[in-house]
């Protein structure tokens, strides 16, 4: 296994786009949120072009491969992306495109999200995920790990279900907001 990174999308080529988006739908089918949210069936009809949408609101990838494929990645934004108002424009049109009127329930619940996100610079995990075959192998850890041990100078914010809280716990992570009808949570690692 070696974690590589791509420290902006643009020296990401469209074979690991493609990849990238694979690893992520077949990773979260079975999401919780977007199941009871979009429906089963809508869901993972586009899954896939959904994760090619929503990798461009990230600009730092850390990945982990095994014989040159991925099998672990994670998407992150840093706080200066928060000035590409005009390219997340897009990105949103598009996905109300994809999702139809499902659009407006993930907004807000995203909204939901970004009121109770600190208030200061922070790098954001969009994604976190590791394809179902290599589960249990540490490959989440070895992620986080390397985030953390990258960005220490800075604050690091995840939100995640509530299952996942522990996990992010043993790396020093701390709950901030806890959206209990979501079963959702928002941590924050501050920096050292």
């Amino acid at each position: 296994m070696e974690i590589n990174h791509f420290s902006s999308l643009r020296e990401m080529s469209f074979f690991y786009q493609d990849q990238f988006s694979q690893l992520l739908a077949e990773s979260f089918k079975n999401d919780r949120l977007m199941c009871s949210t979009i429906g089963d069936e809508r869901w993972k009809q586009v899954a896939l072009k959904y994760f090619r949408i929503q990798i461009h609101y990230s600009d730092t990838v850390i990945f982990v491969t095994e014989d040159q494929l991925p099998i672990g990645v994670s998407f992150l934004r840093s706080p200066e992306s928060e000035m590409h108002i005009a390219q997340d424009m897009y990105f949103q049109l598009r996905t109300a495109l994809l999702l139809g009127k499902h659009f407006r329930q993930l907004a807000k619940i995203s909204f939901e999200i970004a009121t109770q996100t600190p208030n200061k610079p922070h790098w954001y995990i969009n994604q976190l995920a590791v394809h179902p075959q290599f589960q249990s192998r540490g490959i989440a850890s070895k992620l986080l790990a390397e985030i953390l041990r990258v960005k220490k100078k800075e604050d690091i914010v995840v939100d995640c279900e509530k299952s996942l809280c522990a996990f992010y716990e043993k790396f020093g992570f701390n709950e901030i907001h806890s959206f209990e009808d979501r079963e959702l949570s928002l941590m924050i690692s501050k920096s050292n």
